[in-house]
């Protein structure tokens, strides 16, 4: 579990096809406006590499992806116990993709995780709200990213 942790305090980011932001998402309770709307695929896996070096991959198995990246941030604890952002760090974006994935497929998303030489990615799925867990490829352990039953960037 502690392997995983080192992945919690990164925003996700999606961007469309241009390059222009869809949504930044920053854990906790925040899972995101775009991913729980009909306009956001129903699971998906964000693996953290570049998009140009898999695209290759993603057309041989027909998968539909998005480029995505991850920013790594403090957090501070508020006075009511929440947490909010205290610093991010743009300038050390990392590269990731977003990877549609069929429904209740973790399996799949751990075999492509493994194709790539992945040890973790975030894993993006719907058990009554919005869930996004950290997955360890080899063990397949789980740790929760968050459980969105609301959005609010300020409740992480």
């Amino acid at each position: 579990m502690k392997e995983l942790e080192k992945h919690l305090n990164y925003s996700l980011i999606v961007y469309d096809e241009k390059g222009g932001e869809i949504e930044e998402i920053y854990g906790g309770k925040d899972c995101g406006y775009w991913l729980t709307t009909p306009d956001g695929p129903l699971e998906c896996a964000l693996f953290i590499l570049d998009y140009d070096k898999i695209s290759e991959y993603l057309k041989k198995n027909g998968l539909l992806a998005f480029r995505a990246g991850r920013i790594p941030y403090d957090k501070k604890e508020t006075y009511d116990g929440k947490y909010t952002i205290a610093k991010k760090y743009p300038e050390k974006e990392e590269n990731g993709v977003l990877v549609e994935i069929e429904i209740e497929a973790v399996e799949q998303a751990i075999d492509i995780a493994k194709d790539l030489n992945l040890d973790f990615f975030y894993w993006i799925y719907w058990d009554y709200a919005r869930v996004i867990k950290i997955v360890d490829v080899l063990s397949k352990e789980m740790l929760e990213y968050c459980d969105g039953d609301t959005y609010s960037e300020q409740d992480i």
